[in-house]
């Protein structure tokens, strides 16, 4: 085990005994808490390079913005947490060559973008925007926690022919329930980390149903892709199964072998991907 996770969880397990509300607050802090952003990959540097470049600003933040192509058939690309928009350079390329102008970003806090923390909210607020200044969209393709704000975004509006979900989560307790069960925190620790999810949207109402990907997924008609690794470990493959299971017009592609991030660089499962959102065109 790291050995600064194990410290960490010694610290919760210590503090949950005398003062459970206090490692709820320790808890939520760290999950709260964005790593420094990773620097572009060496494989992904020359694509990402020929993006054009733009920004917006977001409740005080300048928010790095990326685009290839005219501007026709637009293809947005939503990167999951803790990561950058530059990870779609495989993909971005396989559509540009395809005819398609893939757009992309980096979330607050993550690649070249301003801050130090973001939420599911302000992701959905941002593709809104890019909806507005490079939509509607041929497609979304979305990875991780990025899956999420996809949907948001969709029930608030965004219009897509398609979305493409790659080792997407579906549920949004899952995101609580799996940084639980990292930290080893007690029930008591858990229930109180959860109503501090809660109350960073005090507007909203039963977030952990409403932010959801499967949230009212019989609204969702147009089709859905949704691919994942049997080798994930960080999102579990039945989060997928959830997804096709409740789309009306989902598709679930399974890979093994290249876990959580892998797979975005895959030949393969690029090819995939490229070719449903081409049927999207036709």
């Amino acid at each position: 085990m790291n050995v600064a996770l194990l410290a960490v969880k010694t610290g919760l397990r210590a503090t949950s005994v005398v003062a459970p509300g206090l490692a709820g607050k320790m808890a939520f802090a760290l999950f709260c808490r964005l790593k420094s952003p990773a620097p572009v990959r060496a494989t992904d540097a020359e694509m990402h390079a020929q993006a054009v470049v733009d920004h917006m600003i977001h409740d005080g933040r300048r928010i790095a913005l990326y685009q290839w192509g005219d501007g026709a058939n637009p293809v947005l690309m939503v990167h999951g947490w803790e990561s950058r928009g530059s990870r779609y350079a495989t993909l971005a390329k396989e559509l540009l060559a395809r005819g398609f102008s893939p757009v992309t970003f980096d979330a607050p806090g993550n690649g070249d973008s301003e801050g130090n923390r973001t939420t599911l909210l302000e992701y959905a607020t941002i593709i809104e925007e890019l909806h507005r200044r490079y939509g509607p969209f041929r497609a979304i393709v979305s990875h991780s926690f990025g899956t999420l704000a996809t949907f948001q975004a969709l029930r608030a509006g965004v219009k897509a022919d398609k979305v493409a979900t790659i080792c997407g989560v579906s549920e949004f307790s899952y995101l609580v329930d799996v940084f639980s069960d990292v930290l080893g925190l007690t029930p008591k620790v858990r229930s109180d980390l959860t109503v501090r999810f809660a109350g960073l949207f005090p507007q909203e109402h039963d977030i952990y149903r409403r932010f959801s990907a499967t949230h009212e997924a019989e609204s969702v008609t147009i089709p859905v892709l949704v691919v994942h690794d049997t080798d994930d470990a960080k999102v579990s493959m039945r989060q997928a199964q959830t997804m096709a299971d409740a789309f009306p017009n989902a598709r679930l592609v399974t890979t093994s072998g290249l876990g959580h991030n892998r797979i975005l660089t895959d030949p393969t499962t690029i090819g995939v991907i490229a070719d449903f959102v081409t049927e999207t065109a036709q």
